[in-house]
């Protein structure tokens, strides 16, 4: 096991009263000899310093090897840099997956509770009436538009269903982001015959979705149905309020609220004919939200009203809408969002802009995997009974359930004691 940090010290000790021994040694040796073999002397004093230094340094970097073993001990002028060793990546692996098979474990007992409750509802008071269900099969490929599958939830879906055999139009920012998409999709065995197809097209472009909506019913004609429009693509803004310029705002807006309406409504008749579903992906952050969320969270809180009450208009047509709100997935780079601040309003911030961005920075690295919010897509997509709202991820559950108890004032409460202001 090696020496303890004890002996280790001990040895530290004994290092440095060598080194003081010996200037003393040198010391007395300088005033015995005489002055014509001063400058040989000064030059051998210089020579054990320099000595002893390299073993003094040596000796701190055996201590910092042994205490840490997994460090990597720099040379002179370098940064100490950490390295996880294989144990303590597999370990944080296992965590992980310890963390998602415990989440989707919650989630299914969930689905299960609210199947049953559905059921005997439905078989006393005839509701809520059961929604039609497309399973695709190696024989039968359903379609569906997923926006924003270029990268994380978005993406993660698209390989999803296509592997389970749906005929799959994948929005995408650029045709790169398409060749990688399919690339992966490539690389898994199609047993299902699922089909992925590429769609360019940006929420904010009228034009761009009405060719999508054009496109896609050329392609399926009559023989294929649309069962499912996933409205996945965000902007994410984490800016105060004052600093927040009129386009951020609006860019969000357009992107997580006005696409998603205007995208709906020329999907709906071919949802009516096959009695499929729109799934709105929105956030936890539309109830309980924090400093320097207000503009993404309100866009998200409209979205939440939105399908709620949509879904009670469309109910009686065939057509199910259901939400989706996970915790902390992805998300934009915080950092990035401040290039436009002008300096004197950013100094005015500058304690908000570090602690939130530290703290983002780190929930970030600790988000929910993508394969947790497609667990929860592909159920509402394939359920009988889909549940109204799907809260994903344990920090989604917890916050929901501590915003129920405590209240808003208390939960500021505790938000202003976590973030220090």
């Amino acid at each position: 096991r090696g020496p303890t940090t004890l002996q280790l010290d001990q040895r530290m000790q004994q290092q440095q009263q060598e080194i003081q021994n010996i200037r003393q040694q040198q010391q007395q040796e300088m005033h015995d000899v005489p002055t014509t073999k001063f400058q040989v002397i000064n030059e051998r004093h210089e020579q054990i310093e320099q000595i002893l230094e390299q073993r003094n340094q040596a000796l701190e970097r055996q201590i910092l090897s042994e205490e840490m073993p997994h460090n990597r001990i720099p040379t002179s002028g370098q940064p100490c840099v950490y390295e996880a060793s294989e144990e303590e990546v597999a370990l944080k692996n296992l965590a992980k997956d310890v963390y998602v098979h415990f989440t989707l474990l919650i989630d299914y007992i969930s689905y299960g509770i609210n199947y049953l409750i559905s059921l005997i509802l439905n078989n006393f008071f005839g509701y809520p009436e059961p929604s039609k269900v497309h399973i695709a099969t190696p024989t039968f490929h359903p379609a569906v538009l997923i926006t924003g599958a270029s990268v994380g939830v978005g993406k993660d879906v698209a390989l999803n269903l296509a592997r389970k055999g749906y005929t799959v139009f994948a929005a995408v920012n650029k045709v790169e982001d398409f060749q990688s998409l399919l690339g992966q999709f490539k690389s898994f065995k199609n047993e299902n015959n699922g089909t992925l197809r590429c769609i360019v097209m940006d929420m904010a472009n009228r034009k761009a979705m009405q060719k999508t909506y054009h496109t896609i019913r050329h392609d399926i004609g009559r023989d294929i149905p649309f069962v499912g429009l996933i409205n996945v693509a965000t902007t994410v803004i984490y800016l105060p309020l004052e600093v927040a310029s009129d386009a951020a705002i609006h860019d969000s807006f357009e992107t997580n609220l006005f696409g998603v309406i205007y995208l709906t409504k020329l999907f709906l008749p071919l949802l009516r004919e096959s009695r499929g579903r729109v799934i709105n992906v929105g956030s936890i952050s539309s109830l309980s939200s924090a400093s320097s969320m207000a503009i993404y969270a309100a866009s998200k809180a409209a979205l939440k009203a939105l399908t709620r009450t949509w879904r009670q208009e469309v109910r009686s047509m065939g057509v199910n809408m259901v939400l989706i709100e996970p915790g902390f997935s992805t998300s934009s780079p915080y950092h990035e969002n401040l290039q436009h601040v002008s300096p004197r309003t950013l100094e005015t911030y500058d304690t908000q802009f570090k602690i939130v961005g530290k703290l983002f920075d780190e929930v970030v690295d600790a988000a929910n995997p993508p394969g947790i919010v497609t667990d929860a897509i592909v159920h509402a997509l394939t359920s009988k009974f889909p549940k109204s709202t799907y809260y994903v991820g344990m920090d989604s559950k917890s916050l929901a359930l501590l915003n129920w108890l405590l209240g808003e004032r208390i939960s500021d409460a505790i938000q202003a004691k976590i973030f220090g202001f």
